[in-house]
């Protein structure tokens, strides 16, 4: 592995995670793929420890399947597994707004306000990686609030199944981000005025709602899925 693939000041195996990770995203190793552990070890110049840790953590992780004597291949990501991951996450999420309903302070709620206003920014400049991070950032407040590190790991583990390693678009969705940042604004005003139940609600029923939103879903994964195949 050279020094373009990964960072040499972390361990092997979280090298060969990162590397497997931006290959994903970058469309060199496709969702349905095999993935030959001797063959990779080969090219990577590793041995196969390493490279068998990172792909156990991909499978516990739910990107890749561990076939016994037959492989190993990377997941697709389906409509079905993206709802059942809206459901997860919102049904997640609502429940740290009650977790944290009593620490949510004047200042926390400024924090999200400030958040949400630098995502109108990022957006305002078509800055997709940023708008990404700030959102993420965004929903991680009162998860990292709740002080629950159970839940907080869950939670990331089915967002970086959403985001992570799978072809999606580049570019933001207009209509989309406006929603969302609607649906933020209005959030925080619901905490604001501590209708914390209300907001819980909101986070759930409507923000993770795959009924509302699968029409910026299709849009957002399978257009681009198609959009990506069809110049590959």
């Amino acid at each position: 592995m050279n020094g373009d693939d990964v960072l040499f000041t972390k361990p092997l195996r979280e090298q060969v995670y990162d590397y497997l990770k931006r290959k994903m995203n970058e469309r060199e190793i496709v969702p349905g793929a095999s993935i030959n552990l001797r063959k990779m070890s080969s090219q990577l110049g590793i041995s196969k420890t390493p490279l068998r840790d990172a792909l156990l953590q991909l499978e516990g992780e739910g990107f890749v399947t561990i076939l016994p004597r037959r492989g190993i291949v990377v997941n697709e990501l389906s409509q079905r597994d993206i709802k059942d991951f809206y459901e997860i996450i919102g049904a997640l999420e609502s429940s740290t707004v009650r977790i944290a309903a009593s620490l949510i302070t004047p200042g926390v709620l400024a924090e999200l306000a400030s958040i949400n206003d630098a995502m109108d920014t990022a957006w305002r400049r078509g800055n997709a990686e940023e708008y990404n991070d700030l959102n993420t950032e965004f929903h991680c407040t009162l998860p990292r609030l709740s002080g629950n590190r159970h839940l907080l790991r869950l939670l990331s583990n089915y967002r970086r199944r959403l985001y992570d390693f799978m072809p999606r678009r580049d570019e933001l969705i207009h209509d989309w981000e406006v929603r969302s940042m609607a649906e933020h604004r209005e959030f925080v005003f619901l905490l604001e005025e501590g209708k914390c139940e209300e907001a819980a609600s909101l986070l759930q029923n409507v923000h993770w709602s795959f009924a509302l939103q699968d029409q910026f879903i299709r849009v957002y994964y399978f257009e681009a899925e198609e959009t990506k195949s069809s110049s590959a």
